[in-house]
């Protein structure tokens, strides 16, 4: 019997024997099927054939009829979809053995000693084929994304070294870059130094340290946000709301303005550590005490405790010499105007040490998404990790504060995004987001120092409006979601 003329005859068949019911529930569905059991028993040594007797038709489950069958959660292509018929086998009767079905299990190659339907979609042992793998496929299209991310970085640093109140052409920049990098380029005439000293001052020493500036800051920034998002599972953590950020300026303030540089250059980023550290296990111990378990509450708590470090900050930079307040208060509003060569090395060092090991971790924080339960049956030690991580965290936000001020919501909008393009798996997300988070401060930069030209705009504030904007939308698309 041909498939059009079984659908036809089955699905007339079939009306006689079930009528329409609308299953809306699991007491509509069982009500279905136990009128199917009967109907099957009646009518199922017609020709030996399964298919034959639950023909498509007679059975509404919130979808529609075309062509005698019915979608959207109902019969499709000669299967009833959503847990119930699926190409003749009934799923909560029929249980997987060696391929065949069989009197309420698989066994022999018979249902109620009758062959098992052979169709297109179940395939010759009766049992649906796993779906196709293209891991060639995939690895190629991942493969391709990272290339265009890094083009993309690329044309960006270039960008951001070409534009500002004195545009240089890109080939200029780039031959500076090269003369500097490979300075036998230009003794042997490979490269023709047709710029001024004064332009190469500002690709060299200025513009290209600040543009490097902001790739470093906003890829630790990032890589910060998507780690606390997983690991708290709350998709509004971020450094600036859960009071890291304040904690690590008021460090630097700290060091800037009372102790001095008695460490020399690293004064700066390990008081920053250190008051992103205590300012991190003060946001636990809050929580700990006012029993604010959830996620939501985390981040009011984070809040709290980021309002009453600030204070404290605005309270050391009241205290301090007069002079340098300016300057202070410039830098907590976030800018990049200060960077120097000698000032990346803290925060590239900082930010690989701390990429590697999340990214050895990223199995761990998948499992951390899920659940503490979930985690700690897969063996890991659930509080101790969460506090490695959080000290990871404060490490890398501390080191960023300190050479940029304090810049929000990177940490907050870039994880999402790049959740949207390669998933929810962290070993993707975490690399994606610091490749990301690089991209978009590079440009936050641009617009800081370009919308009110010869001025620089605080980059904190650029941030902060895109930054506000985004959280809004995603408490609203929460809202809906729930």
């Amino acid at each position: 019997m041909s498939d059009g003329a079984q659908d036809a005859s089955g699905g007339a068949e079939h009306r006689s024997v079930l009528p329409q019911a609308e299953v809306t529930g699991r007491d509509a569905l069982r009500q279905a099927r136990a009128k199917a059991d009967s109907a099957l028993s009646a009518r199922a040594g017609a020709d030996g054939s399964v298919e034959s007797v639950l023909a498509t038709g007679g059975i509404k489950a919130e979808g529609r009829e075309e062509d005698g069958h019915w979608h959207d959660g109902a019969w499709h292509d000669g299967a009833w979809h959503d847990g119930a018929w699926h190409d003749g086998g009934y799923p909560e009767k029929l249980h997987q053995s060696h391929g065949h079905e069989g009197d309420g299990h698989q066994s022999g190659g018979h249902y109620a000693d009758r062959e098992v339907p052979r169709t297109r979609a179940t395939g010759d042992a009766g049992v649906p084929p796993a779906p196709a793998r293209r891991p060639r496929q995939v690895r190629q299209a991942s493969r391709g994304l990272w290339v265009l991310g890094l083009v993309v970085l690329v044309l960006s640093i270039s960008a951001a070294v070409s534009i500002g109140a004195v545009s240089i052409a890109p080939g200029t920049v780039w031959g500076v870059i090269a003369g500097k990098l490979f300075p036998w380029l230009i003794s042997q005439g490979l490269i023709v130094p047709d710029w001024t000293m004064g332009r190469a001052a500002i690709v060299w020493d200025i513009r290209l340290p600040r543009a490097l500036l902001a790739a470093l800051v906003g890829a630790g920034l990032a890589l910060v946000g998507a780690v606390l998002q997983s690991v708290t599972r709350n998709p509004l953590a971020d450094p600036h709301l859960l009071g890291i950020s304040s904690g690590a300026a008021f460090g630097a303030i700290l060091a800037l303005l009372h102790t001095g540089m008695f460490l020399g250059l690293a004064t700066v980023p390990l008081l920053a550590f250190a008051g992103a550290l205590a300012s991190t296990l003060l946001v636990l111990a809050v929580a700990s005490f006012a029993q604010a378990t959830s996620a939501d509450r985390l981040v009011l708590t984070g809040v709290a405790v980021s309002f009453i470090v600030m204070s404290l900050a605005n309270v050391l930079i009241f205290l301090g010499d007069p002079r340098a307040a300016h300057t202070v208060v410039f830098w907590m509003l976030g800018g990049l105007g200060l960077a120097q060569w000698v000032h990346l090395i803290w925060p590239a060092l900082v930010l690989t040490g701390a990429a590697i090991w999340l990214r050895l971790v990223a199995g761990s924080l998948n499992a951390m998404t899920i659940g503490d339960e979930t985690a700690a049956t897969l063996g890991i030690p659930v509080a101790r990790f969460r506090l490695t991580v959080f000290v990871v965290a404060a490490m890398v936000t501390g080191v960023m504060v300190a050479f940029s001020g304090v810049i929000g919501f990177v940490g907050l909008m870039i994880p999402h995004i790049v959740r949207l393009v390669v998933g929810g798996d962290n070993a993707r997300v975490l690399p994606a987001s610091m490749l990301a988070g690089a991209v978009f401060l590079i440009w936050a930069d641009i617009a800081a120092r370009t919308l009110v030209r010869p001025e620089d705009i605080p980059i904190g504030i650029v941030t902060g409006l895109v930054g506000g904007v985004f959280f809004v939308w995603l408490l609203r698309r929460k809202a809906r979601g729930s």
